[in-house]
Order: C-alpha cells, then structure tokens, then sequence
C-alpha cells in the first residue's frame, strides 16, 4: 500500500515535469507576447551613433579599414592648402582620409589641436563631400569632435608622425615607398606636419569645393546684381607697396584690371576702416559695395542668418569669409592681393568652374580620378591648376 503511494507521487511528479517541459517549448502567439517576454530574445547589434547622425561618418566595426588622419592649423586658406596635401598623402598611402573638423582662425602649425569640438564645424557644413570623395582613392569619412576623440573611436596600434620641416614636398612616390606597407590602423600626422608636405597638392583643387548650402546664400545675395570684386588683404603684415595705400592698389590691381565703373565694385577685405578705400571712389570712379551693404538689401540678413544656425558662434567671421570667397568668384572681374591664399582660393573657384557652381556632375574617365564637370558638361582649360599665388610662397598666416 506504502509501495503504491510512492509510485502515484512519482508518476505525478512525471506528469507535471512533462507538461512544465512542453509548456517551455510551445511557441506563443502574438497575442501572448508581453514586454517581460520581447526582451528575452537577443537584440540586434546597434549601430553606431556616427554611421546613423551623416553621411561619410567614421564605420568603428570596420576593423580592417586603414586611416590617415592629420593636424589642420591656421585660416581656412591654409586649412584648405593642407587638406589638398592630405588628400595626396592618403592616395599615396592607399587609406582612407579622415577629414577633421574645419576651425576658426587660430594660430599657425598646430594652433586648431587648442581648440574644442564645440568651436569648430564639421566638415560636411563647410566642403561638398560628394566632390571630395570623388578625388580619393579610398575615400573619406568626417570626424565629428576634437581628433583625441579619434582615439576612443578607433582603438588600435597607432602612428604619430612629426614631420621634420626640412622635408618639404614629398612626392607622392616618395610617401608610397616609406608608408604604403605599414599596418597600423591608423596613421596621424601631427603638429606641423602637413604644411607645405606634399607636392602636386594643386591636382587636388578641383576637388575641394564649398557645400550646397554656401553656395546657394552666395547665390542668393548677389541675385540680380552684375558687379566686379576685388579682395585687399591687409592684415597679418600684409601692408606691401601694392596694398601700402588705396592709390597703390588702385593703379596696380584695379584698373589693369580694365573693370567697368559703371558697376559695382564689391570689397571684400579684413580692412576695418573703410575710409582707407576712399581712393577708388573719389579717383577710380566706383561705387564700393561692402559685406555690410550687402547686408542691408532685401531680406539678405535673414539668409545669413539661417545659414548662420549650422555653424559655431566663434566660426561666424570665417563664414562670412567662405561666402565673400563665393561672391568674388561669381563677379563679373575680380582682383586679389599677392600672397595670399583668400585670394589664391577665389583664383580657383574662377578657373574652376564647377567649385563656385551649385550643380555640377562627375564624369567617369579612364584615369586614377574622376572628373568634375558643370552642368553643361564643360571643365577648366587643361589642368585644375591655379597659379594666381604660388601656395608656397603665401604666408603662413593667411586666412
């Protein structure tokens, strides 16, 4: 009797396993699922936060991916000279450029590693990315935040490189044979490294145009108005004898220029005191137009300032600088100030049509790079190449 208790208490215990186990096994409908039972089942991996907020942004989990990464410094003139040079480097090192953000005017070398993320522009407010992709051979991707950020975001065997300054101009073969074949994830040239470090930086001009955006508000505010420019740099020690009065300048620059007086003549300078300019008019016969005038038309102040959102309160001088840039390129004649690599960059967009242009396409060619063509399918005369200034003997300190 004892004997057979046991058995019907083990036998109970069976039949309860049992249907417990199909119970665990029996999939629920969708009506049984809850939230308690959603989060059992293995999420799936997120992706990054970069790779989601834009385009170009760095890929972490592409463990096999190679980067060069470079220190940036001074104006936006010598920013841009240096990301030409960086593209070479890249090329030549078969890597993927990583473009740093675009800094306010700080102090020559390595005066923008000084600074914070907040005070800086990421890359795709400032430079067409679709343009400048075109002229890499791997490709780029943007860094959003200061480059220390770089590495916590890309973990791995690094090399950082000061290049002594007495190693100017490295052609492209030279940087292939010393840092093709290195296997570091990650390859930076810091400090000063990048100042005048590579030749043929020229060949990558047609590729370093201004974003949609700003060449749309540059557009915009000269919409309707057929002008010339002229750019005066005069700060930064540039008081030479073309620049050292505004009759000097008037005779060398503007009129062998042979501009119309009948229009007008924008101005687009770092001279705070605008009576200096007062020769123009009163000998030269022109209407000086000023970015404050400018200002003052129609609704330009509101276009401003909507573009104005995209960027960090201390790059707005430099903004304005990027659109003055625009707005000489698209005048009817323009003229510059010698040394100075503002008025090298406005000497590109001139001869190059596509990087003062809103639309523009590339075309596929049979060599290393593609092509950048206007709308209309028409390129620069024969080389991209602009020689308004000699880059290498611009100041240092040009912005």
């Amino acid at each position: 009797m004892r004997r057979g208790w046991k058995r019907q208490r083990w036998a109970a215990l069976a039949t309860g396993l049992l249907c417990a186990l199909l119970l665990l096994h029996r999939p629920p409908s969708t009506a049984q699922l809850d939230d308690s039972e959603l989060v059992t089942a293995p999420k799936p991996a997120k992706p990054t936060s970069m790779r989601q907020s834009y385009p170009y942004a760095i890929d972490p989990s592409d463990t096999e991916a190679k980067y060069f990464v470079f220190q940036t410094s001074g104006g936006w003139g010598n920013q841009r000279l240096i990301l030409s040079w960086a593209m070479r480097a890249a090329n030549a090192m078969d890597r993927i450029l990583i473009m740093p953000m675009v800094a306010p005017h700080s102090m020559m070398w390595y005066g923008n590693d000084r600074l914070n993320g907040s005070q800086m522009a990421r890359a795709d407010a400032v430079l067409d990315l679709d343009a400048l992709n075109l002229g890499l051979v791997r490709g780029v991707r943007v860094l959003d935040g200061h480059i220390s950020s770089l590495r916590t975001l890309l973990p791995g065997k690094w090399k950082t490189y000061v290049r002594p300054k007495t190693t100017n101009f490295l052609t492209e073969n030279t940087i292939r044979h010393s840092w093709r074949q290195r296997t570091e994830r990650v390859v930076f040239w810091a400090k000063g490294s990048m100042w005048l470090c590579c030749a043929g930086g020229e060949r990558m001009v047609a590729y370093v145009m201004f974003s949609q955006r700003l060449k749309r508000v540059a557009q915009t505010l000269m919409e309707r108005v057929r002008y010339n420019a002229i750019h005066v740099r005069r700060g930064g020690g540039h008081t030479r004898i073309d620049r050292r009065t505004a009759k000097h300048y008037l005779d060398l620059h503007v009129l062998p220029a042979n501009m119309n007086t009948s229009m007008p003549l924008y101005v687009a300078t770092d001279e705070k005191n605008k009576t200096w300019f007062r020769a123009l008019s009163t000998q030269g016969g022109f209407s000086l137009v000023f970015w404050s005038d400018v200002l003052a038309w129609n609704d330009n102040q509101a276009v401003v300032d909507d573009v104005m959102k995209h960027f960090p309160v201390d790059m707005r001088g430099d903004v304005c600088g990027f659109i003055e840039q625009l707005i000489c390129a698209r005048a009817q004649k323009w003229t510059g100030s010698d040394g100075s690599t503002f008025s090298w960059a406005i000497a590109a967009m001139r001869r190059f049509q596509p990087l003062r242009e809103i639309d523009w396409k590339p075309v596929a060619q049979s060599g290393r790079y593609a092509a950048i063509y206007n709308k209309d399918g028409q390129g620069a005369d024969g080389e991209p190449a602009l020689a308004a200034t000699d880059p290498a003997s611009a100041q240092a300190d040009e912005s």
